[in-house]
């Protein structure tokens, strides 16, 4: 499912580069089936260390701060976690325009 959303996205954007970066840049196998994809659209496929392809707590904070500059606050007792989060569905009301991407 994630190397299909990948080459539509990449077909879709026409980037040439593809960056895998976090816990599924450690995946051997997920970064065959990318090379393989990024092979077929013309893009070239970059993949992080599996020394740095742990998912990574700064991101997540960086994320936080960047909601609490835009006035989001979570009160830790409310607060949950979402592993299925999918980024199309999601407002990113920090950025100068919040694009919904519609299926």
């Amino acid at each position: 499912m994630l190397a299909e959303a990948t080459e539509r996205a990449l077909a879709f954007s026409r980037k040439d580069e593809l960056l895998v970066v976090g816990g599924v840049a450690a995946n051997r196998r997920l970064a065959e089936m990318l090379a393989t994809i990024c092979d077929r659209q013309g893009a070239r496929l970059h993949v992080v260390p599996v020394r740095y392809a742990g998912d990574c707590g700064a991101q997540i904070a960086c994320t936080g701060l960047e909601a609490y500059k835009a006035g989001i606050m979570v009160e830790p007792i409310k607060a949950f976690v979402r592993q299925s989060w999918r980024i199309d569905a999601t407002d990113v009301p920090w950025r100068e325009q919040s694009i919904k991407i519609s299926s």
